[in-house]
């Protein structure tokens, strides 16, 4: 995820908002933060493993 932060904020660092292509590599940028963050909330999503490891599930209850 760290990989992912640079990424984003070298984006947004090198490319400066007058210029008329940075609008496109900011944006995507962006878009690319956002699924990113979403993508890592999906997969860290507790009741998840519930259904998936009922066994997890069950030594969570001792």
């Amino acid at each position: 995820m760290k990989d992912i932060e640079l990424t984003y904020h070298v984006a947004l660092k090198c490319d400066p908002e007058n210029a008329p292509r940075s609008h496109d590599i900011r944006s995507r940028a962006a878009e690319f933060w956002e699924e990113a963050c979403l993508k890592m909330e999906e997969e860290l999503y507790l009741p998840d493993l519930n259904e998936y490891c009922p066994v997890a599930a069950g030594s969570e209850a001792m």
